[in-house]
């Protein structure tokens, strides 16, 4: 029994001490098995010892990973694996661990189109990961590019860039996350509209995918091809292309790209002027994701294309039949989430500096040599203080600029919840009307803390960056959303728009988004946040408005 016991404690002081990258065996063992739970709770067995802390950790989250693949939707089981594991994590200290959990877990609630919950764990991990040497991560390349993923999202491509340099950097040529790297990085030239050096990347990423047989990053690639001829309107290229990148994703049983790839043939289709080809594509992708809660934005974006094309080509009944189902699309949908701002307060991290104090000794000086020597002491005194001085307002300005880059960061992640939440919302009035609400209090937020960075010491970096005037000006009414806007708007009054355009003919679209905003009952405060104009120009504009109908207007207003 005694040797038993000296034998267990040695095998467990020996698993203790099993470094981070030592568990990638185990957690390719998962991902090869995929959905198969029994598998993978019979492959890790070894893990699940409640006794060694780090390996039953690392067993909880890849469970965790196979059940909710398993059952492909969000699950409390899965929630709680990853929960305890993160517990662990914290209670070991152990930082790695932890980001790798977070990363875990983002990624978990990304995938089901959970933003709200998931930015916290990617914030966890981003704002760590750069103090955590790769040795010690647990997939370093992959966690350098799920969160260049996140800040691509974000609109941050600078930043995003460097991680995934860095993950190549740590990526073999004989590794499956190579062709995903380099297609990564094709796309991120794309959104800097470089697509000389993005087709670039995107051949290699082709010639990596087609060394590893990884099929369903092919098919990728041929749909990033397609988008490229897409936009050069090559359309036969363009077409040639997404039809490879439909054939692979059916191979690689990839749904979502697959309805993707669809999406962007329909649209290929009707510049061909194809249309029944183009129907029958749109159909297929909206058969599949009619009935899957996390895609119901492809949804929206399929029932939106075929009401488009059917005010194009004036037939009422399609266009009415769409735009009802536009209007009723949150019944196959899921519900938004809680309107609490969750991440306020959450988004911001504390990081503590402090100054080194230079102490220096007591001199005793023999008062014939008082003077040469005080006068060193002096001029190194000078010396030193300049290097203090130097080192302090180098950590000050630091320090200024990470506060100023996590404030940009939070707005940035409050728009992208709150567009979410519109896009997933009925495209009512009263949505738009809340929508416009929250978009001036934080307009006002905006302008706000831009007021009180430029009366600060931090004004030279937004004068130099200007990051928080491209979020301010973001939250601007857009073509987009002014179309969007104007159909929710006919859907609560029909014919409105059409008979105050044929009542007075003289209105110009800015008259009449004025109008319309008025009709929704918006103040001229609120108005002129939405515009970004100035209250001057909205009262102006009213005033020109008088001056034009004459005696027209009090009818005008009669009608608003």
């Amino acid at each position: 029994m005694n040797i038993f016991l000296v034998f267990s404690v040695g095998c467990g002081n020996f698993n203790q001490k099993r470094k981070l990258r030592d568990y990638r065996e185990e957690i390719a063992v998962a991902e090869k098995l995929g959905n198969d739970t029994t598998g993978i709770k019979k492959a890790l067995n070894h893990l699940s010892h409640i006794n060694n802390k780090v390996d039953y950790a690392i067993y909880l989250t890849l469970t965790a990973i196979g059940n909710y693949k398993a059952v492909d939707s969000l699950n409390r089981k899965s929630e709680n694996n990853f929960t305890k594991a993160l517990e662990i994590a914290q209670e070991l200290n152990k930082e790695g661990l932890k980001l790798w959990i977070n990363i875990t877990t983002a990624k978990y609630y990304y995938h089901y189109r959970k933003l709200e919950k998931a930015l916290p764990y990617f914030l966890q991990a981003s704002f760590k990961i750069d103090d955590i040497e790769p040795k010690d991560q647990i997939n370093p390349a992959e966690s350098y590019q799920y969160l260049a993923y996140v800040f691509e999202t974000l609109e941050e491509p600078d930043k995003s860039f460097i991680y995934l340099e860095k993950a190549l950097e740590l990526t073999p040529d004989n590794s499956d996350l190579k062709p995903v790297l380099l297609d990564n990085i094709g796309m991120n030239y794309v959104n800097r509209r470089d697509t000389a050096k993005a087709f670039s990347y995107f051949k290699q990423a082709e010639e990596y995918a087609i060394q590893r047989n990884n099929i369903g990053r092919l098919a990728r690639v041929k749909g990033n091809f397609a988008n490229i001829y897409y936009g050069k309107s090559d359309l036969s290229t363009a077409l040639k292309y997404i039809n490879d990148d439909i054939k692979f994703s059916l191979i690689a049983k990839d749904s979502v790209n697959l309805v993707y790839a669809r999406i962007l043939k329909a649209k290929i289709l009707f510049q061909l002027n194809e249309y029944d080809k183009g129907y029958q594509e749109l159909n297929i992708a909206y058969d599949y994701v009619k009935n899957v809660p996390y895609l119901i934005e492809y949804k929206k974006q399929i029932l939106d294309i075929k009401f488009r094309l059917a005010e194009q080509e004036g037939k009422k009944q399609e266009e009415l039949l769409a735009a009802r189902a536009l209007y009723n699309y949150d019944k196959d949908g899921v519900s938004g989430e809680s309107e609490e701002a969750i991440l306020r307060g959450k988004l911001l991290l504390n990081k503590e500096s402090y100054l080194n104090e230079v102490k220096l000794a007591e001199m005793k000086l023999e008062r014939e040599t008082f003077a040469k020597k005080m006068y060193g002491i002096l001029c190194l005194l000078i010396v030193l203080l300049a290097i203090e001085w130097y080192f302090y307002t180098s950590k000050l300005n630091k320090s200024r600029h990470e506060k100023y880059e996590r404030k940009v960061l939070q707005f940035k992640l409050e728009k992208a919840l709150m567009d979410q939440r519109l896009s997933e919302a009925n495209n009512s009035v009263n949505d738009y009307l809340k929508f416009m609400t929250e978009k001036n209090e934080q307009i006002e937020e905006l302008q706000s803390v831009i007021g009180k960075i430029n009366q600060s010491k931090s004004a030279h970096i937004e004068e130099r960056n200007g990051k928080l005037k491209q979020v301010l000006k973001s939250h601007l009414l857009t073509e987009e959303n002014w179309i969007r806007f104007k159909q929710a708007f006919d859907n609560q009054y029909p014919k409105y728009y059409i008979n105050l355009k044929k009542k007075f003919p003289d209105l110009t679209e800015n008259n009449l988004k004025f109008i319309l905003l008025l009709k929704l009952g918006l103040s001229t405060h609120e108005t002129s946040n939405i515009l970004g104009v100035s209250m001057d120009a909205v009262k102006k504009n009213k005033q020109r408005l008088k001056k034009r109908l004459q005696d027209n207007y009090e009818e005008l207003m009669e009608l608003i």
